[in-house]
């Protein structure tokens, strides 16, 4: 079958550019941790610097979602901890806030992935706006101990919920490719 393919110089160059697209899950843990640091780049800087601090964007948590149901468990956590560290570094938050919260999210995405049917969009929004909640709540809960409800005014709400919203777009836009009938699981065997 492979003497069929096409093997010029542009099909091999589309193939090879094919495979740094940035993704959750190429199947090279070292293209995942690059990918995933870029994704936490972006969030943690470009965003920032066009939107201000009004305007939330949460990436890594709908790229971590989709890396606990299309990686084994000590890939997906071992991405999970470098992507808590990222945040961890740029948040004023007590230490081990994401970490906590992202280990727990990608531990259970792992104990229940084999249960859900991923080729239909409801499991799919659901765990993307369960683990947004999850991190938005956690987040709100830690700061409120430390700092009282001081921070908690309408603006602060409007943030988190457009966090929400567009780590849920997010995460649609990233699993698109399983929604349809016919489409592979995405989970590892």
């Amino acid at each position: 079958m492979n003497l069929l393919a096409r093997q010029d110089f542009y099909t091999r160059l589309r193939g090879q550019l094919a495979s740094l697209i940035p993704r959750p899950h190429t199947g090279t843990l070292w293209k995942d941790i690059v990918f995933l640091l870029m994704i936490a780049f972006f969030q943690t800087t470009f965003i920032p610097s066009i939107f201000g601090d009004f305007i939330r964007v949460d990436l890594l948590t709908p790229w971590l979602v989709m890396t606990a149901i299309r990686q084994q468990w000590p890939s997906a956590t071992l991405l999970a901890i470098i992507a808590a560290l990222c945040l961890e570094t740029r948040t004023s938050t007590p230490a081990g806030l994401y970490l906590c919260s992202y280990w727990i999210m990608t531990n259970i995405i792992i104990q229940v992935r084999a249960a859900l049917s991923w080729r239909h969009q409801v499991p799919w929004f659901i765990t993307y706006l369960m683990a947004s909640l999850w991190v938005n709540l956690f987040e709100t809960f830690v700061i409120f101990l430390s700092n009282g409800n001081t921070f908690m005014n309408w603006q602060y709400w409007v943030a988190v919920s457009c966090r929400t919203v567009t780590a849920v777009a997010f995460g649609m836009y990233l699993c698109r490719e399983w929604h349809s009938i016919d489409a592979e699981e995405p989970i590892p065997e």
